[in-house]
């Protein structure tokens, strides 16, 4: 999607703001990885110096940040940032991950 503009969230839940499309991306990465099960249930990495030990929290928090998408610049920043580290972190070794979050065989 190519389009700036809401996404969808959980049923009768949209974002409050529109969302750029690579913010876009992030969220629909996200969501998928979550919904088919392929982020960690175990503490794990999140970025250098960063070790996330309650992922089911983290997860939550981004979800929140999906939902109700941070108003403040800064606020969104972190939101941003943390949803993008977590794509990197599972990225496979050697492979940037996908631009749109999903593997050839989830399109």
């Amino acid at each position: 999607m190519d389009e700036k503009g809401p996404l969808p969230g959980p049923p009768g839940q949209t974002p409050n703001v529109e969302l750029e499309p690579r913010e876009g991306e992030l969220v629909r990465w996200f969501r998928y990885a979550r919904r088919q099960g392929r982020l960690p249930s175990r503490p794990f990495r999140l970025r250098p110096g960063v070790r996330v030990r309650d992922p089911e929290r983290l997860y939550a928090e981004l979800e929140a940040g999906c939902v109700q998408t941070p108003k403040n610049r800064h606020a969104r920043r972190l939101w941003l940032d943390r949803l993008a580290d977590l794509r990197r972190a599972l990225a496979p070794p050697g492979r940037a991950p996908p631009a749109d979050g999903l593997d050839a065989d989830d399109r």
